[in-house]
């Protein structure tokens, strides 16, 4: 605060001294605040940008499906992951490729693009349906213990219905129907929308259960 009883002169020469000492600080300040400001508008904007672009990208990759040139369709989903690999798009588009090589019976692309997706995924659903997928794979071709690893990973608990589904039938082909009928109880424990939604699960139980009782 400036002290009323100073002259002109000297209340002056005060203001000089109090610029000179906190100036520097308020300039820096300011420049620091705009500075956050407009980063940040700049940054909302880009990212804007970025996802209007990928998703602009992913929906030509779509509309290619229905017109059958699948080198076409590949190649735009290739370049959705290419320039839009932070954004859930390119997650998208690593599951179309998975599908279109297992229609091919291509599995090693298939599980290299499911792979993608469990390492760059954000979302912890999007990682478990490619363990999942990469698990069904696996179990196609008798690559039994590769499947349980994976699905013994963490699974998000939304998709621990499908997961434990899956490690039964795994366990099965391994032989071990006794934590096969388990991994079955457990899927349908899970479930919310009760037993009955599952025939397929419980007919899977019943055959397990019938061995054993024919096997008694």
């Amino acid at each position: 605060m400036m002290d009323p009883n100073l002259n002109e002169h000297e209340q002056v020469e005060q203001i000089k001294q109090w610029w000179y000492r906190y100036g520097p600080s308020i300039i820096f300040g300011i420049i620091a605040g705009l500075a956050v400001m407009y980063g940040w508008q700049y940054w909302q904007k880009r990212q804007e940008s970025y996802s209007a672009n990928a998703s602009i990208a992913y929906q030509k990759m779509l509309v290619s499906i229905p017109q059958g040139d699948a080198k076409k369709t590949q190649e735009l989903a290739e370049n959705v992951i290419s320039h839009y690999e932070k954004s859930p798009y390119a997650w998208f588009a690593n599951f179309f490729l998975a599908k279109l090589a297992v229609d091919q019976n291509n599995n090693s692309a298939a599980i290299k693009h499911l792979q993608w997706v469990r390492e760059h995924a954000k979302d912890p659903g999007f990682k478990t349906i490619a363990t999942i997928r990469e698990a069904r794979i696996l179990l196609s071709q008798e690559q039994y213990q590769q499947a349980l690893d994976l699905l013994n990973k963490d699974i998000d608990p939304a998709f621990s219905t499908l997961a434990e589904e899956i490690k039964g039938d795994v366990l099965l082909s391994m032989g071990d129907s006794k934590n096969a009928k388990l991994a079955y109880k457990n899927s349908l424990k899970g479930s919310q929308y009760g037993r009955d939604s599952h025939p397929f699960l419980l007919m899977k139980l019943y055959d397990i259960e019938n061995s054993s009782e024919k096997k008694s």
